[in-house]
């Protein structure tokens, strides 16, 4: 009895292992990135094109899309737990995930990605509006894109590679390279300690119109936002912006941020709106005719 028993032990064995790799092979998951950390109102595009909300837990596959609003953020963790972080205002789709590389697409915004050190895989970003590509095996970097060919990388540990028209610029530790549009990468040099803001305000403090225009000079690849709302900055740091105003008193916030956090801010002097009262001169002279 022993012995017959003995015998089958094997053939059990076997018929349990190819069962379970049966049951692997047919029921594996698609490799995915997982959402681990939320704020704010986010939202996921799926395979299909459609855009449903997200929450901890939820899973990117390939050819989905994760996007942020204003106030929101987004992390997600691979499987060999490498993280990307999707800040405010940003847009990123998963392209490829296999043993050998995790490729991603930066439609616009900034991201931070934690890469653990692998010898097999690479891990890549590539842009809207650019052929700039990002690769690393290992390191954390900062990336931003204005979806319109300027593009920003900034390392702070490890080796990151930037490539923009066949031109490869190795961007260290501690070091950051830009990219303009139709150009090939910026020479690395050392991340700076503040970044440059300056706004043209308005020539009058009193104004008859709901509406001003902001203008102003930025470093290359800042982001810039007006009263909380993030405003187009071209390849040479200028933006310019029609703000609208209310009745009565205003002040309005410029606030630029760029790859590495560097901040800096400007409020304008007081803006007095008075529409009612250019409105009563136009018919009190409208009495004289």
């Amino acid at each position: 009895m022993l012995k017959t028993f003995a015998k089958i032990i094997p053939i059990i064995l076997l018929l349990l292992i190819g069962t379970y790799f049966a049951y692997i092979k047919i029921f594996q998951l698609e490799p995915s990135a997982k959402i681990t950390q939320l704020k704010g109102k986010v939202e996921k595009r799926t395979k299909e094109g459609r855009w449903i909300p997200v929450h901890i837990g939820s899973r990117l596959t390939i050819d989905e899309g994760v996007k942020t609003g204003r106030e929101s953020e987004v992390t997600m963790t691979l499987a060999d737990q490498s993280t990307v972080k999707i800040e405010k205002e940003s847009e990123l789709s998963v392209k490829e995930m296999t043993e050998a590389v995790a490729r991603f697409k930066l439609k616009m915004g900034k991201l931070t990605a934690d890469v653990k050190e692998s010898k097999k895989r690479q891990f890549k970003i590539e842009t809207e509006g650019s052929d700039a590509v990002v690769t690393t095996k290992h390191g954390i970097f900062v990336m931003t894109s204005t979806g319109k060919g300027t593009v920003v990388v900034a390392t702070k540990t490890g080796d990151v590679e930037l490539k923009a028209k066949e031109k490869v610029v190795k961007v260290s530790a501690g070091t950051q390279s830009k990219v303009l549009p139709g150009e090939v990468p910026k020479e690395a040099e050392v991340i700076p300690k503040s970044v440059f803001l300056k706004v043209d305000w308005p020539p009058t403090r009193k104004l008859n119109v709901k509406e001003a225009t902001i203008r102003g000079t930025t470093d290359v690849g800042a982001m810039v936002s007006i009263n909380g709302v993030r405003v187009a900055v071209d390849p040479t740091g200028r933006f310019e912006a029609n703000i609208v105003l209310e009745e009565g008193h205003n002040k309005i916030r410029v606030v630029t941020e760029d790859a590495v956090r560097n901040i800096k801010e400007e409020t304008s002097p007081e803006l007095i709106v008075d529409t009612e009262g250019a409105d009563l001169k136009i018919k009190a002279k409208d009495l004289w005719k």
